[in-house]
């Protein structure tokens, strides 16, 4: 069970350097992050919600469930 949770949270760090290569070849400076991550159609795999912003670490974030991944996975801005 725990290497499917493994493989489901690499899928949502897949998805949130994506997302996060695809809003800053757009040009989106990090203020403007939190408001356009809507716009990204791509999101957390287990809930299909829109991934997070942290503002102090300026990174693209979400919850995983595998052991490693239950404090947050995050990508860098």
């Amino acid at each position: 069970m725990e290497y499917g949770l493994q493989v489901a949270d690499l899928e949502g760090a897949r998805r949130a350097l994506i997302a996060t290569v695809r809003l800053r070849a757009q040009g989106v400076k990090a203020r403007n992050v939190p408001a356009r991550l809507d716009d990204v159609d791509l999101g957390n795999p287990y809930t299909g919600e829109t991934f997070q912003w942290n503002s102090e670490e300026q990174s693209v974030t979400f919850d995983g469930m595998s052991a490693r991944g239950k404090g947050g996975i995050s990508i860098p801005y």
